[in-house]
């Protein structure tokens, strides 16, 4: 049985560099940006195959340029997935 794991990171990065942070947040797979604040603080989303893979989007963003702190802020295992979840709301269940 598969097990995708999903998970919250709570980053905080310079606020002068938080829109390049954004962005190269964008370019890891796995990570979506859902929020920040004006002090720099940055929430991210983080979907992986495997808890080593998650660790290692944790580590990526720890090791990006500015960051000053990243934490792993919650964690879910959802069995029987064989994909990451959709942010589909509204799709057709049909």
């Amino acid at each position: 049985m598969s097990v995708w794991h999903i998970a919250s990171l709570l980053v905080h990065v310079p606020s002068l560099r938080v829109k390049a942070f954004i962005d190269a947040v964008g370019q890891i797979p796995g990570l979506e940006y859902a929020a920040r604040h004006d002090d720099g603080r940055v929430i991210l989303l983080a979907e992986a195959e495997s808890a080593q893979l998650l660790a290692e989007q944790l580590s990526r963003v720890e090791a990006m340029p500015g960051v000053l702190s990243a934490r792993l802020v919650y964690h879910h295992c959802e069995p029987g997935l064989q994909q990451p979840l959709e942010n589909d709301i509204d799709a057709d269940p049909a």
